[in-house]
């Protein structure tokens, strides 16, 4: 591993007195006869870089669709900061201070960056484009702050140098920090950061690698990382839980979720002994 990934984030020496900022409770999910999860849970701590992992298919997207309401769930509560957020509309998730990156970029190709980085904080956005874009008054005010905003993430996750580019001419790699960089526009206190390694070379891998964890450190934001790179994950995660066909098979320090039997079996493709033959 590149010596320019720092050390991982130890959120865990306050574990036994903090409450999770995040709670996830025996959430279950089907589409149509496929149970996609079941009864997962798991707890999220203030500042926490937690990862999951586990085979394709496991349910591991399915998990943040549910937290941030795509897919709300059949069963279960899912809690942020003590509130329950089960049923609730994606926009209000998102005002309550949680945001989302996605596999695929999901940005607008013929926008900039800056526009892109923009919209991530249309929760505070409160006036219409009439009123912000003719009279000086709380819209522009607004715009000035988003522009300042996006200005300071930009920076903060070195875009500067793009900020004018429309996204679809850069690079795949640069996309997708352009998605982390909307994603925290909207000044979440956590943040589901799903698989954003996929499709990238090794180096770009460390710069995301870096930046989650610039996040971690600087900002205090916690983090829920879906990633397949296991050296990358293992590496700077404070606990990991693992997946397999919709069911949480462990959970714990990174050391201890990579060497567990059942997780090496999950991502071997081992049959079950208690299946028969």
């Amino acid at each position: 591993m590149s010596s320019n990934i720092p050390e991982r984030g130890g959120g865990g020496d306050s574990r036994g007195v903090m409450s999770p900022i995040l709670e996830v409770n025996d959430v279950s999910i089907a589409f149509g006869g496929l149970q996609a999860l079941s009864e997962v849970s798991f707890n999220v701590l203030p500042g926490e870089l937690l990862g999951i992992i586990g085979p394709n298919g496991a349910g591991k997207t399915v998990v943040l669709n549910c937290i941030n309401g795509i897919h709300p769930p059949d069963s279960g509560d899912i809690l942020f900061k003590g509130r329950s957020i089960r049923g609730l509309a994606c926009h209000k998730i998102a005002a309550l201070g949680i945001g989302r990156t996605f596999q695929h970029s999901e940005l607008f190709q013929r926008m900039t960056v800056m526009e892109n980085v923009i919209l991530g904080r249309h929760i505070y956005l409160k006036t219409n484009i009439l009123t912000g874009g003719i009279f000086w008054g709380p819209g522009r005010r607004e715009e000035v702050r988003a522009r300042e905003k996006a200005e300071m993430i930009m920076d903060f996750l070195e875009l500067t140098m793009y900020r004018k580019e429309k996204v679809g001419n850069l690079a795949y790699g640069i996309q997708k920090i352009v998605g982390l960089a909307r994603a925290l526009a909207g000044e979440p206190r956590l943040i589901l950061v799903d698989e954003l390694g996929t499709g990238l070379m090794r180096q770009e891998k460390e710069d995301v690698a870096r930046f989650l964890l610039r996040i971690h450190h600087e900002s205090k934001t916690a983090i829920v990382w879906i990633e397949h790179d296991m050296q990358l994950i293992t590496e700077i995660c404070d606990r990991l839980i693992c997946l397999s066909f919709g069911r949480k098979i462990k959970e714990g320090t990174p050391e201890e979720v990579i060497a567990d039997p059942e997780v090496i079996e999950s991502y071997l493709g081992k049959r079950s002994h208690t299946v028969p033959d």
